[in-house]
């Protein structure tokens, strides 16, 4: 029988061990986050000079077509969120995939960027949402993929951070470059940003797709240099009948949800070679998509914190549609100050992240949850009084309004970092609940199982994202800006609420 040969490995890629390290990846995953994230809200201090005095649109009209802009984006992301995660099940480079989604946000912007017409905008919109999404899906699923669910929680707390960074710091810095600078290199700091992820993302090496090592018997030659072994003609008939008995029993070699094809091994004894081989038990289909979304919606948490999560993203979504117009309203504020007051709302947030994932992890997510959403609501209400003449509050005229118009976004700002991530460790609570009922379906790393779980967390962060500048604006236009933060406030005790009741029965 042949014996075996060796052949030299391919060359060792350039700084491979930070390349693939987990805080790289974790830290390159999250500035792809933060680049979507402000990307969508890049534009939002902005676009009421763009659509008068760019695109000369009516200024009646200025309010409906942000609102309707905003949400058009969460919009085709509910729609194709679906087929965006299916693609991420299919393609096992995930960092291939994020490439790709770069450059299809860099087409979105110049788009936007050079556009002189409603419909030019509206395309460059719609073309960032598909990257968006698929930054979103491939980036989650890579995550999970590289940290493993025991360190899940504490990388989608990095990841939240920055998106709700990017949501919220973006304003700030356009505002502050259109204020300082011109139209064109206000734009050419989102293209910066663009830039980086994707010179950070292309860096990346995937983990776990990187081949396994031989053993040390194997590893290095008589050079000490890394060789790779390769079989006898006799092995590879061998193998070929492994694996055409294992496709047979229904397995397939690629698919990693499941279990690995059979072995076959070599032996030697007394100077003579043979070779044992064990089939395996046939293995069943895995599960569809919609029946795992089915066993995850049965479990009344996670149904409680994508309800949740989909409030919380329509409230901060309702910021940036209604702040920019209503402080040029009620205090003649400028689109710099707008900026402003977004970094304003983040800043709480950055400063409380760490110390309050601490405490989550020590008391749970119930206390922090239900909190957060009951100290948000009357800070709602009275982020509403200045500006809106009521009987009884003259003292919040003038200056005095400033002040606690501030001080109540400080307040929902330190507020909602109680509840930032909780749809997130729910919906994967969920998962791996659902992994726990299905032996064998996250084999691998469960990066199929992931991504599903995260399209289910994406859509309805969308929702939110769609629901929240259309409900607003059309109660500001209607009721005044008053009464929508009241109806807010209202939502948040009744989700506050829920969750205290929902987390405390288990």
């Amino acid at each position: 029988m042949t014996g075996v040969t060796q052949s030299p490995a391919a060359p060792r890629p350039w700084g491979l061990s930070w390349r693939s390290s987990k805080p790289f990846i974790v830290t390159s995953i999250a500035i792809a986050m933060f680049t979507d994230s402000f990307l969508f809200s890049f534009i939002v201090p902005i676009m009421p000079d763009i659509l008068e005095g760019r695109l000369h649109m009516p200024s009646s009209k200025v309010q409906l077509l942000t609102s309707v802009i905003l949400s058009m984006n969460a919009l085709l992301t509910i729609i194709i969120a679906p087929y965006t995660g299916h693609l991420s099940d299919k393609v096992s480079r995930k960092n291939t995939l994020m490439l790709w989604s770069y450059a299809v946000n860099t087409v979105g912007t110049v788009v936007i960027a050079g556009s002189s017409t409603l419909t030019g905008l509206i395309i460059g919109r719609l073309i960032q949402t598909i990257g968006g999404s698929l930054l979103y899906i491939a980036g989650m699923a890579m995550l999970g993929a590289t940290v493993g669910s025991e360190h899940l929680s504490k990388a989608m707390g990095i990841c939240v951070l920055l998106i709700s960074g990017g949501f919220l710091s973006a304003p700030a810095l356009s505002a502050a470059v259109y204020k300082f600078s011109t139209y064109a290199v206000t734009w050419l700091s989102a293209f910066a940003v663009l830039l980086v992820g994707s010179v950070l993302q292309a860096l990346v090496i995937e983990p776990y797709l990187l081949p396994k090592e031989c053993d040390k018997g194997r590893e290095n030659g008589a050079n000490g240099s890394p060789v790779v072994v390769e079989e006898s003609d006799s092995d590879r008939d061998i193998e070929s009948y492994a694996r055409s008995y294992y496709d047979e029993m229904g397995g397939q070699e690629s698919d990693r949800l499941l279990p690995a094809p059979p072995s076959f091994n070599r032996h030697r004894s007394a100077g003579s070679e043979y070779h044992t081989f064990n089939p395996q038990k046939e293995i069943p289909p895995p599960p569809s998509s919609s029946t795992i979304y089915r066993r995850m919606l049965c479990k009344k948490r996670v149904v409680t914190a994508l309800v949740a999560e989909t409030f919380l993203a329509a409230l901060i979504a309702s910021f940036e549609a209604t702040i920019p117009l209503h402080i040029r309203d009620a205090f003649n504020w400028d689109s710099l100050r707008a900026g402003m007051l977004f970094l304003i709302l983040q800043a709480p947030t950055s400063i409380l992240v760490f110390p309050i994932g601490w405490l989550k992890d020590r008391i749970g997510m119930r206390g922090p949850v239900t909190l957060g959403f009951l100290v948000m609501a009357p800070s709602l209400w009275l982020l509403g009084v200045p500006g809106a003449n009521l009987t009884g509050f003259g003292w919040a005229d003038g200056k005095n309004g400033e002040v606690l118009y501030v001080a109540m976004l400080v307040a929902i700002g330190a507020a909602r970092t109680l509840v930032l991530g909780f749809g997130g460790v729910e919906v994967l609570r969920g998962a791996n609940e659902v992994a726990a009922e299905m032996p064998g379906l996250v084999q691998g790393g469960g990066i199929s199982l992931y991504s599903r779980a995260f399209v289910l967390s994406n859509i309805t962060w969308k929702l939110g994202m769609f629901l929240g500048p259309l409900v607003s604006g059309a109660l500001t236009k209607s009721l005044g800006y008053y009464v929508m933060n009241f109806v807010f406030a209202v939502m948040c005790l009744v989700t506050g609420v829920m969750t205290g009741v929902i987390l405390g029965s288990g």
